[in-house]
């Protein structure tokens, strides 16, 4: 297993989206050098499926409140 088949993961949003998927982290641990925690996942299909969903979920999300921005 190398790097490449592995998502670090510092979003405690987007780490609560993939376990909701059913994904389970490989392990949660520290960044040695910044102290800030990260959730470590296999990359498989599915999760790339469930990560591209948050993307879009996102993405959707910052499109609705710009628009509420500009009719103000």
């Amino acid at each position: 297993m190398d790097k490449s088949s592995l998502l670090f993961c510092y979003s405690k949003n987007l780490s609560d989206h993939l376990r909701q998927y059913g994904f389970q982290p490989l392990t949660l641990a520290k960044n040695a050098k910044t102290d800030q925690l990260f959730s470590l996942f296999y990359r498989s299909p599915e999760l790339l499926k469930a990560l591209d969903d948050y993307n879009a979920r996102i993405n959707n999300k910052r499109e609705r409140e710009y628009e509420k921005v500009i009719k103000s």
